[in-house]
């Protein structure tokens, strides 16, 4: 019976792709000034005493002035700030603002714990703050204490700090952030509790934050560390004999979206600050799917016949797959490869 060996030598060759690199990113802090609070401008009162803008630096919260209105029984009422066009807010996280509860001689925060304790559990006479798109008043989004940030860091006691997340409003009803229009606060949203001081309340600062992503331009920082230094250069060093070892995106000095061991020259080139030119490299790089030493993986289609391993009928090898009877082909389980088969004749 005639056999033919089948001798393969099967590579796979790519092109590197060696280590796709993003952009190393960090936060910036971004804010925008809604109302200053200095004056009454943009400001209407639907209830209660009046407001007043004295424009006294000595009553704000390190501004020019503050908005304020006497009030009884901690109740602050219907204050809406409308601005002179629509502000797009929707690439912001919070809207912040400082708000002052004075009861008469008191600088521990005495009026802000009974507001808190009377008005801020669940219920129709809750402290509010309710921003509105355009001119559309029922287009809105509602906070109430429950989903408020709120903070004391102020060395006078009685003004508070509050941010309210703009993502976790209780109620929103159609609600735009692109088009905010209307800043509505009050710290009674219905009865009184006669519990409260009176005194005064006022309003200061309004703004809206955030955090904006921004892109690390300072390339070598292999180690992320915030410098560029000789352990840049070791990391970058290991980094090359072991993969799983971690460098930086931006530790590609030459910026072509991978790490290769030009960065190494490159480096030394900038930390000696000597000009260099980055080349685009093309490096050939092989995998041995199968050596053919072994049967394992293998099948054939042939009438009874099969696929069997031949020792020392390689070609340059120590043995290869052979198929005899009536072979018709003989196939290896692989996703993908390119490369070539050789056949010989016994």
């Amino acid at each position: 019976m005639k056999k033919r060996i089948l001798a393969c030598v099967l590579a796979v060759f790519v092109v590197l792709a060696a280590f796709p690199l993003g952009m190393s990113v960090s936060a910036e802090t971004i804010s925008a000034v809604v109302c200053d609070c200095d004056t009454l401008d943009g400001w209407t009162k639907t209830g209660g005493n009046k407001l007043e803008a004295p424009g006294v630096p000595a009553r704000s919260q390190g501004s020019q002035g503050a908005i304020q209105c006497d009030v009884s029984y901690g109740a602050f009422r219907t204050a809406t700030y409308t601005l002179d066009s629509a502000m797009d807010i929707s690439g912001y996280d919070y809207i912040e603002w400082d708000a002052m509860f004075f009861a008469s001689g008191d600088t521990t925060g005495k009026m802000w714990d009974e507001v808190k304790a009377a008005y801020g559990t669940s219920g129709n006479n809750t402290l509010l703050l309710k921003l509105m798109s355009e001119e559309n008043d029922s287009d809105r989004a509602i906070w109430r204490l429950s989903a408020l940030e709120y903070s004391q860091p102020y060395a006078n006691l009685n003004w508070v700090h509050f941010k309210a997340p703009l993502d976790k409003a209780n109620t929103v009803v159609d609600f735009d952030a692109t088009r905010f229009k209307k800043f509505y606060f009050t710290s009674c949203d219905g009865a009184t509790d006669g519990s409260v001081s009176g005194g005064q309340i006022r309003l200061d600062n309004i703004k809206v934050t955030g955090e904006k992503t921004i892109s690390v331009t300072k390339p070598g920082d292999a180690n992320a560390d915030g410098e560029v230094n000789i352990k840049d250069y070791v990391r970058i060093k290991r980094y090359l004999v072991d993969k799983t070892v971690y460098v930086n995106p931006i530790g590609d000095i030459s910026g072509n979206g991978y790490i290769l061991p030009n960065d190494l020259s490159y480096f030394r080139a900038m930390i000696l600050n000597l000009p260099y030119e980055v080349e685009e490299p093309e490096i050939e790089l092989s995998k041995v799917i199968s050596d053919c030493e072994s049967a394992t993986g293998w099948g054939s289609e042939s009438g009874g016949a099969g696929v069997a391993l031949a020792a020392g009928r390689g070609k340059d090898s120590t043995g290869a797959i052979y198929a005899f009877g009536s072979f018709k082909k003989a196939y290896l389980y692989i996703t993908l490869c390119y490369g070539y088969f050789g056949v010989y004749n016994a």
